[in-house]
Parts: structure tokens; sequence; C-alpha cells
């Protein structure tokens, strides 16, 4: 069979797009072709993969996996074809979370949710990267419904760190902790409540601490906020936002790192914390969306996100050397049940329910 995918763009380093990457390469290990069409070709093109414009998308797929998690004017052409139409759906961000800081943001994603109401009735099936996913499809409409959690191979995060990066976190952690947290600055990850934590745990706990914050400007606005307040807090001294990164500048995050702080309260699945699982970094996270779900008891997840207990369960894990190690057992184990290899054995049966 040809089965393509449509998504509105492909980018080195996103999540997504490495899913994306991931489900063309296990098409093609299966015995069918495959082709990736986009509606632009993102700033950061993915090495070694030959993208489509999406306008050249016709009628000659068998099947067409459409990546939706914005809305988007390629969801009409999604709809035109005559093919067996499969929605990927990699979660829509409420956009409450953009009404105040990005409000065209916040139409995009009402248009997201509309987008897949319309999609619903037209398609043979619907898959979640999580059962969160899944249940928002179920609610949607979808018949049926499934769950295939992101693509994450091994050997892209197994990279040799940036030397230099890793001669710049080397030198700070010699002086003091380093906690990590590895997303865009978008409202709904809420990197300002990981400031309000450092800081507690710079007041009370680690005064030469330092918190990475890696991912690229969602909503640049948020971005500036979230830095202002670092220096309101005092703690701007130890605060840096580095992002978007290469590969290799991202696996010396992780090999520095002695935490990996998750404070987000919307998440569709969260491969950072697989991320950094894979990197035995243990991590501390809201049980917010899908977080507990793809954490699986290989974390700490908290109810409760106050700086003071945040900190607090920080300190414990890095105190006590039994439960980090424990903790990063726990997540290396978790990890690995994420392996591309393991994971797109599903596919075949994904294909079965989109076929009847």
């Amino acid at each position: 069979m040809k089965v393509d995918q449509l998504l509105p763009s492909l980018v080195a380093g996103d999540a997504i797009s490495g899913h994306v990457v991931g489900v063309k390469r296990a098409l093609e290990d299966l015995g069918h072709r495959s082709e990736i069409f986009v509606g632009e070709v993102g700033a950061y093109p993915v090495p070694g993969v030959t993208t489509r414009p999406a306008g050249e998308l016709d009628a000659a797929a068998d099947a067409v996996f459409y990546h939706l998690s914005v809305g988007s004017s390629l969801t009409d052409r999604f709809l035109a074809l005559p093919g067996r139409r499969v929605v990927v759906y990699h979660n829509v961000t409420p956009p409450r979370f953009f009404e105040g800081w990005d409000p065209p943001m916040a139409d995009v994603m009402r248009g997201g949710y509309a987008d897949l109401e319309r999609c619903a009735p037209l398609c043979a099936l619907g898959i979640g990267d999580s059962e969160l996913d899944r249940s928002a499809l179920d609610a949607a409409g979808f018949s049926p419904t499934d769950v295939l959690p992101i693509l994450i191979d091994p050997d892209a995060l197994d990279v040799v760190p940036d030397p230099d990066a890793a001669a710049d976190l080397g030198g700070r952690r010699r002086r003091g902790r380093i906690w990590l947290f590895v997303g865009r600055f978008a409202p709904n990850k809420c990197q300002a409540d990981v400031v309000r934590a450092f800081a507690a745990y710079r007041r009370a706990v680690d005064p030469d601490a330092t918190l990475l914050l890696v991912g690229g400007r969602f909503t640049g606005s948020y971005q500036d906020a979230v830095l202002d307040l670092a220096a309101t807090l005092e703690v701007g001294d130890g605060v840096i936002a580095r992002g978007p990164v290469s590969q290799a500048e991202l696996a010396a995050c992780y090999r520095a790192a002695d935490v990996f702080v998750c404070l987000s309260e919307h998440e569709g699945f969260c491969v950072p914390l697989v991320e950094a699982m894979h990197h035995r970094v243990p991590v501390v996270a809201f049980a917010a969306g899908a977080v507990p779900e793809t954490a699986g008891g290989a974390a700490v997840v908290l109810r409760d996100k106050d700086p003071v207990v945040v900190a607090a369960a920080v300190s414990e894990v890095l105190g006590d050397e039994r439960l980090r190690a424990e903790m990063v057992r726990r997540g290396s184990s978790r990890a690995q049940e994420f392996d591309i290899a393991r994971v797109r054995d599903r596919l075949p049966q994904l294909l079965d329910k989109a076929f009847g």
C-alpha cells in the first residue's frame, strides 16, 4: 500500500516531527510506500528526510495519516481525499492558556478543536499519543480509536554531547545542582512556576544551583515574562534559557542535569519526560494531562506545585542517594517501554483497523 502523512511542518528536534519520521520508516520496513507532505518547510529541516509540499498530495495514497495539533487550512485538503483518512491526534492546547499572552495563537487552537470535530465523521480511525488523547478522540466522535505512543529513537538521543556546551555546564555543575526543563516557551508549559520553585530551592538549599530552560520561543511575550520573573526573584544569574538547540547540545544538557522538573499544566504525552529517564535523570513533575500516564510510576509526581513543595521534593530526591538510584532505575526501565522498535510493532494492527 501507499500510506502518506500530512502535517503543517517538519522541524528537526520537534517531537511530532520525529514521530512522523519514525512512522514513515516503520511503514517502509513493513513494505509500504510512504511520503511526507508538509504545509511549509520548517526553519530546521530534518537531515536526510525528503518532504513534498502539501499541495502535491493527491488521490494516489491508499491512506493518509493527518497529524493534528493545531488548526490548519490543511484540514480541508485532508478531508477532500478519497482514500482512508486517519487522524493522529497530538492534542490541541486549550485556548485559555494563550488568551492573555497571544490571542492569535488562542484562535489557532480553537481552530484545532473545530478541525477535530470536522474530521471525526469522515475518518476511518483516530489515533492518540496517549489514553488521554484517545479519550478526546472518543469524545469528538471518532470510531474506532487507538493509541500509538510517540516514537522515540534511542539512537537519536545517544549522540555525542556538544563539547562546548558540556564544558560550560560542567563548570556550573561543580558549583551547584542543575535543574532542567525542556519544552517550548508557552504558557501551558508553566516555566514561570519552575522559576518560582527554583527560587525557593536556591533560598533554602543551594544558592549556587542553575536552572536550564531549553526550548524555542513559541510565545515570545511569555518567555520575556519568565526571564523578568527570574530577575525579580533575584535568581536571574542562575536561570539560563537555551534553545532551540541541536541534538548534541540537548544531550549535553541532559548529561549535566541533576534533576528534570516539569510543572506543565497541559501535556498530551510529554516526550522530555522519557528523554530524561533515558538519560538517567530523575524526574519531578506535576500531575497534569498525560504526565502521570507517561511517567508510569517512574517519577515523583506531585498533586501540588506550590514552590516550597516542589523545592522540598527536589531536595529529597537529590539528598537521598537511595531514592535517586531507585528513580534512575525505574526511569531507565520505563524509557525502554517507549523504544521505537517496540512501539512501531503496533502499526500493522492500526492499519488493519483503518481498513476494517
